[in-house]
């Protein structure tokens, strides 16, 4: 194969034609692998890749790991999003690598989640609710199948939360999150219950 490629000068296009003619019957190559043959003479000094040898292009030195590692905990200092694209423009890595160095040194990633904005006099509604349930609970232990337990959900006008596009790389769940609604706002609410 390689001896057709060399014979054309390099040219897979036709190198790939006369292998065909010559070899029909033969597993047919596309074009890429005349190339790919070349390329791992040239790097490995054979026709196939060692495994046990790295991509030139996927080092995964010191000087990667202190640049990423350093970017991710300035953006952690400063509380701030930290997706690994943004990683990887800012710290001139492969996505590979980039995420390879980070699971080593111990970081995940983590989601935002999305919570309801409290106002303080909510907490001590919250509590006084979960204690009247305790005190029912002991007097009828099946009060909980009584009771219509309910969900929502909200459109409003600010705007569309998508928590797909917010990560943050830290070596500890932060718990992160972020308030999104406020309760003054216009809006559309949808409401389902069920009941046992």
């Amino acid at each position: 194969m390689f001896v057709l490629y060399y014979q054309y000068n390099f040219n897979s296009a036709q190198a790939l034609a006369e292998y065909r003619n010559k070899f029909p019957n033969a597993a047919q190559p596309n074009r890429r692998t005349f190339s790919k043959l070349r390329e791992n003479l040239r790097r490995y000094g054979s026709f196939k890749k060692d495994r046990g040898i790295k991509s030139a292009n996927v080092v995964n030195n010191i000087g990667n790991a202190n640049r990423i590692l350093n970017y991710v905990n300035r953006k952690n200092e400063q509380n701030t999003d930290t997706s690994l694209r943004e990683i990887v423009v800012n710290c001139n890595v492969k996505k590979d690598s980039a995420r390879r160095i980070l699971r080593k040194n111990g970081f995940r990633c983590y989601k935002v989640k999305k919570v309801h904005h409290l106002r303080e006099a909510d907490k001590p509604r919250r509590l006084r609710f979960c204690r009247w349930l305790q005190e029912r609970r002991r007097e009828d232990p099946f009060i909980c199948r009584r009771i219509l337990w309910s969900d929502e959900s909200n459109f409003s006008n600010n705007g569309f939360f998508n928590r797909n596009i917010h990560f943050k790389w830290t070596n500890g769940n932060l718990y992160w999150h972020t308030e999104t609604t406020f309760q003054q706002r216009c809006s559309i609410n949808f409401w389902v219950g069920i009941l046992d």
